[in-house]
């Protein structure tokens, strides 16, 4: 009696799925076992690794279906705990993944699964840490864009796009009201009244504080702030190297 309660024990646990470890995943690269892995800044396989922002597209397809064959072995071996076997499945799910590499070249994994746990695991991480839904395509433009910190990772939503509206909204420049329709820039403001760039020309310590206490800039301000801008966004490029198309 323990000898087939044993038994039974055996033949469940081995029709049990096995835990995907979070982030390493067990699977098949051209039929031969292998790890894809997935963090937070990147997606890496045998065939190559792609920084989370530089994933372009992928997809999941494949089919479960139950195994008759090891349902008719196990029943004819071990009786009535064989019909165990019956609820056995066959799993065949097969990922593409493509993007680009570091240096800025195209990597396209293939990879499947014969368990179905590990697919749903890794589906929902995929879109969690690239923020592409599957099935959607990312332009270049687009990667850009992220790489540069024009745009969220995830900015594929109405709810995204419009934290992206806010985010852009709080970086335009807050100043006085009277400086608002020159868009902050003091010299404009001048130019466009005469009499309070004499005053100001007059009074150099003074007019200083007043453009600070505006909230204004200068010309030459917002060029330095361009210059910096500029400087974030090819810092940023040349890190990540130069995208192939």
């Amino acid at each position: 009696m323990k000898k087939a309660a044993m038994l039974g024990a055996t033949c469940l646990l081995s029709l049990a799925p096995m835990a995907a470890v979070a982030g390493s995943y067990d699977a098949l690269c051209g039929g031969v076992e292998c790890k894809i892995n997935v963090s937070s800044t990147e997606i890496s396989s045998p065939q190559g690794a792609i920084p989370v922002s530089r994933v372009s597209y992928w997809t999941v397809n494949g089919q479960s279906g139950t195994s008759v064959g090891t349902g008719v072995a196990t029943t004819i071996l071990f009786g009535g705990i064989g019909l165990l076997g019956f609820l056995a499945k066959n799993h065949d799910y097969n990922f593409t993944l493509d993007g680009f590499d570091s240096d800025g070249k195209k990597v396209s994994m293939q990879f499947n699964f014969k368990n179905k746990k590990p697919v749903t695991l890794l589906t929902e991480e995929l879109y969690r840490v690239s923020g592409l839904p599957m099935g959607k395509p990312r332009s270049i433009a687009e990667i850009k864009a992220i790489e540069a910190g024009e745009a969220p990772l995830n900015a594929m939503t109405a709810q995204q796009e419009q934290a992206l509206a806010s985010a852009k909204k709080e970086k335009e420049p807050e100043c006085g009201r009277v400086l608002k329709p020159y868009k902050c820039n003091w010299d404009d403001y001048l130019a466009a009244n005469p009499s309070v760039k004499v005053w100001a020309e007059a009074n150099p310590a003074m007019a200083e504080k007043e453009k600070i206490r505006q909230g204004a800039v200068t010309d030459e301000e917002i060029e330095e702030a361009k210059k910096e801008e500029a400087s974030k966004k090819l810092g940023s490029v040349n890190s990540l190297g130069t995208l192939e198309k």
